[in-house]
């Protein structure tokens, strides 16, 4: 038992100091920070998930940061989704979606282990490696009225 449990360390060591991406995957924590960048002082909701853990219901006023740290699992298949509403203007209506916040297999060589979003009205943009903004995701057309019940517990949609 001792041998195998030297003999996988060892392995693991030459693929860290073979493979640089393997080394920070092996070693590094990942952390997400997601930003209210919205204009006019609004307000974004979010519920982040995944499999795992719920990260539970957080309210971020403009320039707010909310922030995930996590490993990720050994197969690569680590997901965050983020549900997120935010209201388009002072008792008007409501802007809702969710969004893939990390993805391993997307976000490992785009992002590596830091990866930035800002949440703006037209869509969620994050930094890659270089450091610049792109838009990942847009808002759907829809918005949280057209749900029959819009005060319903968030739902992952894949």
């Amino acid at each position: 038992m001792a041998r195998c449990v030297l003999l996988c360390v060892l392995v693991a060591l030459i693929l860290c100091q073979s493979s640089p991406v393997f080394a920070w995957w092996f070693i590094e924590k990942v952390n997400v920070s997601i930003a209210n960048k919205l204009e006019g002082g609004k307000a974004l909701i979010i519920h982040c998930k995944s499999k795992d853990d719920d990260l539970g219901v957080h309210v971020l006023p403009v320039d707010g940061m909310f922030y995930i740290r996590f490993y990720n699992n050994f197969f690569h298949t680590t997901l965050f989704w983020c549900d997120m509403q935010w209201e388009r203007s002072p008792g008007g209506d409501w802007v809702r979606d969710s969004f893939n916040i990390y993805r391993s297999h997307r976000d490992i060589d785009r992002c590596r282990d830091k990866c930035l979003w800002n949440v703006k009205e037209d869509a969620l943009y994050s930094a890659n490696t270089n450091g610049d903004w792109e838009p990942i995701y847009f808002w759907s057309k829809r918005s949280a009225d057209d749900d029959s019940n819009s005060s319903r517990q968030w739902q992952h949609q894949a």
